[in-house]
Order: C-alpha cells, then sequence, then structure tokens
C-alpha cells in the first residue's frame, strides 16, 4: 500500500514537472508516439553505450524523460490510444531487457533476475499490472557501478509485481476478508 502511494505521489509529481515541456510540444504538433520511439531508440543507444559513462548517461536521461513525456503528452492532448500505450509498454521493455542482459554477467545472480523479469513480463497481457520503477532504478544505479543494489530492488520489484498479478489472476480469500 505505501509502495503504490508513494509511485501515484512521484507520478503526479513527474506529470506537475513535465507540463511547461508538454505544451511546447503540443504548440508543436509532436504526436507521443515519436516521443515513445525517441524513448527506445536512446534507451537502447545508452544500453549500447553501457561501457562509456557519459555516454550513457545522456542516453539513459534521454530515455527516461521522453518516456515521461510521451505519456503525459497523450494525456494532456487526449491522444492516449491502445496503441500508443501498447507501443509505450513494449519499448519499455525492450530497453529494459537489453539493460538486464547487458548487467547479467556482471552481477553473480544476474540471469536468475533476467529469468524473474521473462515471468512477470509473460503474465503483464492477462493481468495490465506492473510496478514502473525497476527501470529507472537500473538507470540510476547502473552509473555509480552499485551493480549489485540495482539488480536486487529490480528482482523485489519484479517478484512484488509477479505477487500482484498472481493475486490478480486467483484472487483468494483471506480469514481477515469477510462475506457480507
Amino acid at each position: 500500500m505505501i509502495m503504490l502511494a508513494l509511485v501515484h505521489w512521484v507520478r503526479k509529481t513527474s506529470d506537475t514537472l513535465c507540463m511547461p515541456f508538454v505544451h511546447i510540444l503540443a504548440r508543436f504538433h509532436i504526436h507521443p508516439n515519436i516521443l515513445t520511439i525517441l524513448s527506445c531508440l536512446s534507451g537502447l543507444l545508452a544500453v549500447y553505450y553501457f561501457q562509456h559513462l557519459s555516454f550513457f548517461l545522456l542516453f539513459g536521461i534521454f530515455h527516461l524523460v521522453f518516456d515521461k513525456l510521451d505519456g503525459v503528452l497523450a494525456r494532456t492532448t487526449k491522444q492516449a490510444t491502445v496503441k500508443g500505450q501498447w507501443l509505450d509498454h513494449c519499448s519499455d521493455r525492450i530497453v529494459e531487457a537489453a539493460l538486464l542482459v547487458q548487467l547479467a554477467p556482471l552481477v553473480l545472480y544476474g540471469w536468475w533476475v533476467v529469468s524473474f523479469y521473462i515471468v512477470y513480463n509473460l503474465l503483464y497481457p492477462f493481468t495490465h499490472k506492473e510496478l514502473y520503477f525497476a527501470r529507472t532504478i537500473l538507470f540510476i544505479l547502473v552509473p555509480f557501478q552499485f551493480y549489485t543494489l540495482a539488480f536486487a530492488i529490480a528482482t523485489c520489484s519484479y517478484l512484488i509485481g509477479f505477487s500482484i498479478q498472481i493475486r490478480t489472476l486467483f484472487p483468494f480469500r483471506t480469514s481477515l476478508t469477510r462475506r457480507r
């Protein structure tokens, strides 16, 4: 519950911070899907330049900013579509998978995290439940070479998301829930 409240607070605050840029993008009639594609390309470039810290930071920041702006722009200009949401979700997963595969050999249990990631994303089409911060945490901690911490937080995120997905797919009653 606290985690979801924090996620909602971060989303609301970052949406507010993005509004001046969104108004500029809307004035120039930039479509949100263009930002999604730019986000994916810059994220893949960040992963490609993983060994060069300055390029990784540059493209990683572009990736996170474009990824945030595309959703806010789509909601603000009433251009949100199922196709756009699908494109955004797929581009996020492509970048996250590429980063995990790039980092997996550097961490003792890296391939386990990749396997959690695969299972977590295989369930997404059935539940449409996901946690949003694992990729952001990876992009923040990797430049400081905190690979193990980044993978530990990502693993927790995937396991929490997995438990939310399982709870959505198989709702069950506990002794604390009562029938009315």
